[in-house]
């Protein structure tokens, strides 16, 4: 029934969104594919008092259950991240003329969003892992030792979290914006895309650079 209802709504949905402006078709534009899976653990929420089956299966299922809402929780965390860029995406256009200040902060909310897209998905697998007993007794004997494990894997990643901080730097001073025009060694190109630890520019032969 839940995979019935999803896109019978969505149907009305998205007709009720084209009427009302951007933000509310972005809003429907990324909320169809969690909603696909949120809507079948909504039914086994309402199904599981009423399923005719044995307690571990039950067990079992609001496990999965659990794990599901964790994540379907996380995901429209990151959903209203994209509808906040979407929002203002559509404020900032860079189809025109003078778009200095719109490059600038579409490439401060590109950085900053994929950030914290990451931290919530280390979040969300950190409290997935963390419902299971075993997973939290390691958790807890190795608190302890947090600090020299903290210290090794910094060293062990300095130079992913150097870029880390770079890519931040880049997005806060806007000292290079998406569609910029640059030259890197000799090769003529526009910055295509800045991720978290390296840019990608596209060259005039429509070639892509990856540079850190």
């Amino acid at each position: 029934m839940a995979l019935v209802v999803h896109p019978v709504l969505f149907v009305f949905a998205k007709r009720l969104a084209n009427r009302a402006g951007v933000i509310w078709q972005s809003v429907v534009r990324h909320a169809e594919a969690p909603t696909r899976w949120f809507f079948p653990l909504i039914g086994l929420v309402l199904a599981l008092p009423a399923l005719p089956v044995r307690w571990e299966l039950v067990d079992l299922l609001r496990r999965i259950v659990g794990l599901g809402a964790i994540a379907a929780i996380a995901w429209a965390v990151l959903l209203v991240t994209e509808v906040l860029g979407d929002s203002v995406y559509a404020k900032y256009r860079i189809d025109v003329a003078d778009n200095l200040a719109a490059r600038r902060v579409r490439t401060q909310i590109d950085v900053i969003r994929r950030i914290f897209n990451i931290v919530v998905v280390i979040i969300a697998a950190a409290v997935m892992l963390m419902t299971f007993p075993g997973v939290r007794q390691i958790g807890t004997s190795l608190l302890a030792s947090a600090g020299l494990a903290g210290l090794v894997i910094g060293m062990a990643s300095k130079s992913t979290l150097s870029s880390l901080v770079a890519g931040l730097q880049i997005a806060l001073t806007g000292s290079i914006h998406i569609e910029d025009v640059v030259i890197v060694g000799d090769e003529f190109g526009w910055i295509e895309e800045i991720l978290t630890t390296y840019v990608v520019v596209r060259t005039w032969d429509l070639r892509r650079l990856v540079v850190p």
